[in-house]
C-alpha cells in the first residue's frame, strides 16, 4: 500500500487480505497449495495457521487466496505434485501422486520412484522387480505379506490380495539421491487403482529400519486412497471386495479378508434371471447342473458390414483388437506395444475356450457400430504411429494404420450417444461405469 505522502505503508496490526487471479488457475486433482510469504527474515507460509483460504469456481480452478497478514511484500502461490503409474503384476494400472510444498524441503524438481516388490519367482518387463533380492529393507517379500496381515488383524496365510510398493522421492539428476521430508513436516500421498470402481483400500506402512506394519489413517474413496506421509519407504496396499449371495437360504460369501465394509447381500429369488458373462459362458460344462430348457445363451461380437473393397473385408478380430487398443491406453495406461503384443495370446484364448462352443447360442447379437472405425481412429493413430520401427509390434501397427486411412476421423464425441456401446471405449457411457 502506498501514500503519496508517506510511500510505502505498513499495518500497525493484522489485516485481511485477497489476491485475486486475473486468469482462474488450473489445478490437479489433488493439488496441494501453499501461500508463501517472503519477509525479511526469508520465505514463510502463511497458510500454516489455518486461516488461510484458497477459494475455487465450479470447475475446481483457483480464483482467489484470503489471507491475514500484518505485513505487505512479495507473495507467492505454490503447489507441487508428481505422480508415477505402475502396472502391477496382476495387469492393474496403481497412479500414486505425491503432492507436497516448499517446507518439506523437497526440491520441486524432484522425481517419484515407485516399484512394485514381487515375489522372488514372480517376473515382469513392465515394472522393477525389487524381489530378486534376498530382502528389501531387510525383509522378504513374504515377511512384508505376513506383517500386513498381522497389522490389519487377519490371520496368517488369509489374505486374498496384497500389493507392495517401494515409494521413494530422488533427485531428477542423481536417483540415488533420496530425499525426505524435513522434520515435522509430511506429504500427500494417494494410491489408486485406475481400472476398478469397486475396490476399498487399506494402507499398511512400513517405515525404514522397522519389521512391523503400521495401518495408515487413510481417506478412502472408491479405489482411492490418500494419507499424510512423513516418510518415504514401503507401503502394502491391500483391498477388500465384500459381496454375498444368497441361493435358497444359502449364502455364498466372495469377500476378501481384511477389512469390512459392511454386507450387501443379493438374494437370488425363485424364477429369478441369472447373467453369466465371460469367455466361458457358452461351455456347457460350467452350467451341467442346470436344465438346458433354463438356459438362453446370447452370444456378442462386433461382426464388421462394411469392406475395404469389393475383395478385401474388415476381418471381426481387427475390430475388437481396435476397441482394445483404445481401451487398454484410455482407462488402463497401456500403450499400444502391450496390447498388440498380448493379441496372439487373446486369440489362443478365444480359439480354444470360445469359438468351439458360439454355434450352440440361440441368438447372435452384432454389437458393431457402423461409425465406430471414425471414431476410434482418433485415438488409435496416434497410439500406432508411436510404434518405432525396430520394435516387434511395427509391422501389426503399420496394417492397423494402412486400413484406418481409409476413414475420415470423427473428432466430436459429443454427438456419439451415451448409451452406445462405443462408449465402454472412449468413456462417457452411461451404462459402463
Amino acid at each position: 500500500i502506498q501514500s503519496a505522502t508517506e510511500g510505502n505503508v505498513e499495518p500497525n496490526g493484522t489485516v485481511q487480505a485477497e489476491l485475486t487471479l486475473q486468469t482462474p488457475m488450473a489445478l490437479s486433482e489433488n493439488e496441494n497449495l501453499h501461500l508463501i510469504h517472503f519477509t525479511e527474515n526469508g520465505p514463510e507460509a502463511v497458510d500454516a495457521d489455518g486461516k488461510t483460504e484458497f477459494i475455487k469456481n465450479e470447475e475446481g480452478n483457483l480464483t482467489a487466496v484470503s489471507f491475514e497478514t500484518d505485513s505487505f511484500s512479495p507473495y507467492a502461490i505454490v503447489g507441487t505434485t508428481i505422480v508415477k503409474t505402475v502396472m502391477a503384476s496382476d495387469g492393474h494400472n496403481y497412479r500414486i501422486s505425491v503432492t507436497y510444498g516448499p517446507e518439506t524441503g523437497i526440491p520441486e524438481n524432484a522425481q517419484l520412484e515407485a516399484a512394485e516388490i514381487l515375489p522372488a519367482e514372480e517376473d515382469s518387463q513392465d515394472i522393477q522387480n525389487d524381489a530378486d533380492a534376498s530382502s528389501v529393507y531387510g525383509l522378504s517379500y513374504g515377511e512384508y505379506v505376513a506383517n500386513t496381515e498381522k497389522a490389519l488383524g487377519m490371520e496368517e496365510g488369509s489374505a486374498g490380495y496384497i500389493r507392495l510398493f517401494d515409494i521413494k522421492i530422488v533427485d531428477q539428476d542423481d536417483p540415488s539421491v533420496k530425499y525426505q521430508p524435513a522434520e515435522g513436516t509430511s506429504v500427500e500421498v494417494r494410491i489408486e487403482l485406475a481400472d476398478s470402481e469397486s475396490e476399498e483400500l487399506s494402507v499398511v506402512h512400513f517405515a525404514d529400519e522397522t519389521d512391523s506394519g503400521s495401518v495408515v489413517d487413510a481417506e478412502v474413496d472408491g479405489q482411492a486412497v490418500k494419507f499424510e506421509a512423513d516418510g518415504f519407504s514401503v507401503y502394502a496396499v491391500t483391498y477388500t471386495v465384500d459381496f454375498n449371495y444368497e441361493v435358497d437360504g444359502k449364502v455364498y460369501d466372495f469377500s476378501i479378508p481384511g477389512k469390512v465394509f459392511g454386507e450387501r447381500i443379493t438374494k437370488i429369488d425363485k424364477n429369478a434371471i441369472i447373467v453369466i458373462e465371460g469367455i466361458h459362458g457358452m461351455n456347457d460344462e460350467l452350467t451341467s447342473n442346470i436344465d438346458n430348457k433354463e438356459k438362453f445363451k446370447i452370444y456378442i461380437s462386433p461382426f464388421t458390414p462394411i469392406s475395404i473393397d469389393h475383395h478385401n473385408r474388415i476381418s471381426t478380430t481387427d475390430a475388437r483388437m481396435l476397441r482394445r487398443l483404445v481401451r487398454d491406453y484410455k482407462f488402463r495406461n497401456s500403450p499400444a506395444q502391450k496390447t498388440i503384443s498380448m493379441w496372439p495370446k487373446v486369440r489362443s484364448s478365444e480359439d480354444e475356450n470360445i469359438f468351439p462352443y458360439n454355434s450352440k447360442a440361440d441368438v447372435f447379437f452384432n454389437s458393431n457400430c457402423i461409425y465406430e472405425f471414425a471414431v476410434l481412429k482418433k485415438y488409435a493413430e496416434p497410439l500406432l504411429k508411436r510404434i518405432k520401427r525396430n520394435e516387434p509390434e511395427y509391422g501389426e501397427a503399420q496394417r492397423m494404420l494402412s486400413f484406418l486411412k481409409y476413414f475420415d476421423p470423427i473428432y466430436d464425441d459429443a454427438i456419439i450417444p451415451n448409451n452406445s456401446i462405443i462408449r465402454e471405449f472412449i468413456g462417457g457411457s452411461v451404462i459402463v461405469k
